[in-house]
């Protein structure tokens, strides 16, 4: 832990002259290489080398017009041994990233958030050398900043949709989608799938609510994927609310309750569902900062369909709630399921307050907290400095 916070501390010592710097880690399988076509500048880096070669003076220029970047920065878990990847790894990450800002120092100048994203699916050197090493920008242009993407029509929408799941064999998006998911696998993470398997199965009139930026793609389409094979209700699911916090606004600009962002559909028509999922990702163009206006897209949500019984938002624990603060809005129970839990003693504290203030419930993979008591419990347990009341506010929280 302590030489990963050095990693920490050389990332920002690197860009404290920027204006704004946001980092975050995760991992993922491995890079689906036909992301790179997306970003609006790429930067490969060959396996266990930590500089890349000119025109430097081409890239500066493509940046000078963006206002806020984000940046992902793309390795692979190898060798896979504990002691290398605490060292040698960092050595190189950190490498990496003082070369990008000695060829780059233009960096220094804009608002970044930086991912760093370790790629899992490597055991020997050639699997590795296979993935893709470096780095990937998505920005938009200052004058561009504040013009949102043209919303995508019904068979652009399919035709994106085919791209991405090339393996679903779809003929028609709203007739054969269905048909075809039934026979999908729910991936290797399947949190959502099972929390819905498992606690709500019985009811109706559902609204769900997602965080729609890239890390948390899967965790919504494993509803579909539930839905479809297990739903038999016409009203179990009435509507969704899909939230990018912000579409492209700048970090700066973004005001408490007026962030935006925020894509209603007002159907459980999967076609329709899937154009919003679409529009949402296009104009959010992949989400990147750490903090998200859930709170804003809840409030949407319970005044777009005042008559739901059940509202569910699926959240992603690597993230912060921006606007916790108009939580007290809130009038109906929030139902989370909280995705990206590494360990039970990570789970982000915002989301509990979700659940306990507004009557709701918190669930896991692998775990439920429905009841106040048990969402106190694990509040408590999850709080600094608690000694050794934490064991036993754990073992509370999970009966």
């Amino acid at each position: 832990m302590q030489k990963f916070l050095v990693f920490v501390f050389i990332i920002l010592v690197q860009f404290v002259q920027a204006q704004s710097i946001n980092i975050r880690f995760s991992s993922v399988y491995q890079l689906d290489l036909s992301e790179t076509s997306k970003a609006s500048v790429v930067i490969p880096l060959q396996f266990g080398e930590m500089d890349f070669p000119p025109p430097y003076e081409t890239l500066a220029a493509k940046l000078e017009s963006a206002d806020s970047i984000l940046i992902r920065m793309y390795y692979s878990k190898y060798p896979q041994t504990a002691d290398y990847q605490v060292n040698q790894q960092k050595m190189l990450n950190d490498g990496r990233v003082t070369n990008l800002l000695k060829h780059l120092p233009i960096l220094k100048t804009k608002y970044i958030d930086l991912e760093v994203i370790r790629q899992e699916n490597c055991k020997n050197e050639s699997e590795a050398r296979q993935l893709f090493h470096g780095f990937l920008f998505f920005y938009k242009d200052k004058e561009n900043a504040n013009t949102k993407t043209k919303s995508p029509t019904a068979k652009e929408t399919k035709e994106e949709f085919y791209k991405q799941y090339k393996h679903f064999n779809i003929k028609e998006i709203d007739n054969e989608f269905a048909k075809e998911i039934k026979r999908m696998s729910v991936g290797r993470d399947s949190t959502t799938y099972h929390i819905f398997e498992r606690n709500f199965a019985g009811l109706d009139s559902i609204v769900i609510i997602a965080d729609w930026t890239s890390s948390m793609y899967p965790y919504t389409l494993q509803l579909l994927v539930w839905q479809v094979k297990r739903a038999t209700k016409a009203n179990y699911v009435i509507g969704y609310v899909f939230f990018n916090d912000g579409d492209t606004t700048p970090d700066r600009e973004k005001k408490i309750g007026k962030t935006g962002g925020i894509y209603v559909s007002r159907s459980a028509d999967f076609a329709e569902a899937l154009q919003k999922m679409e529009e949402c990702k296009k104009n959010g163009n992949g989400g990147g900062d750490i903090e998200e206006n859930d709170v804003e897209a809840l409030l949407k949500a319970t005044e777009e369909f005042p008559y739901a019984k059940h509202f569910i938002m699926i959240a992603d624990n690597f993230g912060k709630i921006r606007d916790i603060e108009l939580l007290n809005k809130i009038q109906k129970p929030i139902h989370v399921i909280l995705a990206r839990v590494p360990k039970p003693n990570m789970i982000t504290t915002d989301y509990v307050q979700v659940a306990l203030q507004t009557g709701g419930s918190l669930h896991l993979k692998n775990d439920d907290f429905s009841t106040p008591e048990q969402l106190k419990s694990l509040l408590v347990w999850l709080t600094p400095n608690n000694g050794s009341k934490q064991k036993k506010n754990k073992k509370q929280a999970n009966h």
